[in-house]
């Protein structure tokens, strides 16, 4: 693991700065508004899974993704406790070859920009 990804890895040990605290709102208007029906859903970049866990609650088959270990063990963690079973997955979003798909929704939160 480089440097900037132990670093990444790292802000895991406390609260991460784009750690909100709970899912984003506009995904949760989305689906309140029935914009969003239940749907196969990936999140790249997801953290620790507030938005996988929370669209898992909604029905929908949510996977999430991010490189950091640190990241994916809190947020299995927080599903468990949620008592949800989305798929979480510690890869680089650029190499998806342990998810397979086809997704019907992708949701991105500040992880693309930063490639």
């Amino acid at each position: 693991m480089g440097w900037w990804l132990r670093l990444w890895d790292l802000a895991y040990l406390w609260r991460a700065p784009w750690d909100i605290g709970g899912p984003r709102p506009e995904l949760v208007r989305l689906v309140e508004d029935s914009k969003l029906e239940p749907c196969r859903a990936i999140d790249l970049g997801c953290g620790i899974g507030e938005n996988v866990i929370y669209l898992a609650q909604q029905g929908f088959d949510a996977s999430g993704v991010d490189i950091s270990p640190r990241g994916i063990a809190k947020a299995r963690r927080k599903a468990q406790a949620a008592g949800v079973s989305p798929t979480f997955l510690v890869s680089d979003v650029t190499n998806l070859a342990g998810i397979k798909g086809p997704f019907d929704l992708l949701v991105d939160n500040g992880c693309l920009h930063s490639l």
